[in-house]
């Protein structure tokens, strides 16, 4: 699917902007994956839309190194995809970066300095909102740099030095804006998915950002913050950040908060068995619902809904999971809503106990989504469970590890968390049935030999009714 809407994409590029994507793609600055720029090469040709060859994937990903499967190919051609969806976001600031730049110096050409001061600050209140992003400063350093180049002939050397100041300082803020946003994503990918990235000049970049003037724009200092939540994985940095977080979030764009939110909300994802992070979270959440905040795009990602509803049904606030879902679901793709909403809905009925009704849902919620359909997998066994469903339960546990088995999708701790979350299901099954002599301690022996269990906390709230019964 990537590599035709790729397609789709590339075909409509007249001969310069394709020239112009393949060195955007061969920079190191928009793009440190040598594999893409390789990908790319092989797949150049079939992305003219005169060409209606057949594109010989397995052949490309061999000569590509890419890891044999559609798993992996997929994620370099997604990659691909956001870099020339990236491409034509730069091609378009520049157009408008170039036609506001000479529309605003034909306004300022033969004005005297109290006409073009004037002009100055009636453009930078038309074009700077109260809340500042990347993309703020790129047009202040534009503006300035516009206004500069009149200056310099009417004003004394003392205030053309202090304004050149200010306009260096403007481009600085974005520069590291954008430094930062690429060490964001690699960061993130490193953690999420265990990938390897190269961060051999991130520490000087840390220490220029706080050595010069831009180290007081707060923007600057939420960027400073969050990559060091990213690169330490500290609860001491972590809190820091919340805590500028709070201060700043009426100063940042929503696009920028969205960026930022989500460093925070990751961080306390991966500490999600810890019930003071839950709360932590679902704080997060609603600042960013306050904020419009919660995504940026047109869709929502479906994996951003799915945890913010497990969020909310772990606090028991039922009521806020189905009003979430009923307000957010037009933000859900078009084709996606009705699986989206059904496995959702199942997850709020599931935590509600109403079992029957929530395999109901489950059996309407089946998508081709790898997380979607893993977590649909681990609720429709724990509803087994929960109604007693003997030959479902062994049936879907023994299809479930084979699954796992196959598909190299899954981090290795991902996918030991998930075997081991059945490991512990079936014992705890058989001996709350009677199907077993195997005791609960002996169970509870077991979970403490694994090193990796998903839903844990689930499993000791079930073993913990079998030591009370």
């Amino acid at each position: 699917m990537s590599v035709k809407k790729l397609k789709a994409l590339v075909s409509k590029f007249n001969e310069a902007e394709k020239s112009d994507f393949e060195l955007f793609i061969n920079s190191p600055f928009f793009n440190k994956n040598k594999k893409l720029s390789i990908l790319y090469q092989y797949l150049y040709p079939y992305l003219d839309a005169s060409n209606n060859e057949k594109i010989p994937l397995g052949v490309i990903t061999k000569k590509c190194n890419i890891r044999t499967g559609t798993s992996s190919l997929s994620v370099h051609t997604s990659k691909l995809l956001h870099l020339a969806e990236a491409y034509l976001v730069q091609l378009e600031l520049q157009k408008e970066t170039a036609t506001y730049q000479k529309l605003l110096l034909q306004a300022l050409t033969d004005k005297n300095n109290t006409e073009l001061h004037r002009r100055y600050e009636d453009a930078e209140k038309r074009f700077h909102p109260k809340r500042k992003s990347s993309t703020y400063f790129l047009e202040d350093y534009m503006l300035k740099n516009a206004y500069l180049e009149n200056l310099s002939a009417t004003k004394s050397l003392k205030v053309f030095q202090e304004f050149s100041e200010e306009t260096i300082r403007s481009l600085q803020v974005h520069f590291f804006c954008r430094m930062f946003g690429h060490y964001f994503s690699g960061l993130s990918m490193q953690s999420v998915y265990n990938m390897s990235f190269q961060v051999d000049d991130l520490d000087l970049i840390l220490k220029l950002s706080r050595n010069i003037s831009v180290s007081r724009e707060p923007l600057i200092k939420l960027y400073y913050q969050a990559t060091l939540v990213l690169k330490e994985d500290k609860e001491a940095t972590f809190y820091e950040f919340l805590r500028l977080l709070n201060q700043y979030q009426d100063e940042i764009s929503s696009k920028d908060l969205n960026e930022l939110y989500t460093i925070a909300y990751n961080f306390c994802i991966r500490r999600f068995s810890e019930n003071n992070y839950v709360n932590i979270l679902f704080d997060i959440i609603n600042k960013m619902i306050e904020q419009n905040a919660l995504y940026s795009g047109p869709y929502m990602p479906i994996n951003r809904i799915r945890n913010i509803v497990v969020t909310a049904c772990i606090l028991k606030k039922f009521a806020w999971a189905k009003s979430f879902i009923k307000t957010y679901l037009t933000a859900i793709r078009p084709e996606l809503r009705d699986s989206v909403r059904a496995f959702n809905m199942s997850v709020i009925l599931f935590n509600e106990q109403q079992f029957e009704a929530a395999l109901a849902m489950l059996n309407q919620s089946e998508m081709k989504s790898l997380q979607y359909e893993t977590s649909r997998k681990l609720l429709l066994l724990k509803t087994y469970y929960e109604l007693n469903e003997e030959e479902a339960l062994y049936n879907l546990a023994e299809s479930f590890k084979g699954f796992l088995k196959k598909n190299k999708a899954f981090s290795t701790q991902a996918k030991a968390g998930m075997m081991g979350f059945i490991k512990i299901l079936l014992p705890l099954f058989r001996t709350k049935n009677g199907f077993s002599r195997m005791s609960p301690a002996s169970i509870q022996q077991k979970m403490e030999r694994l090193e990796y269990i998903g839903d844990k906390q689930w499993l000791l709230e079930k073993l913990s009714n079998l030591t009370t019964r």
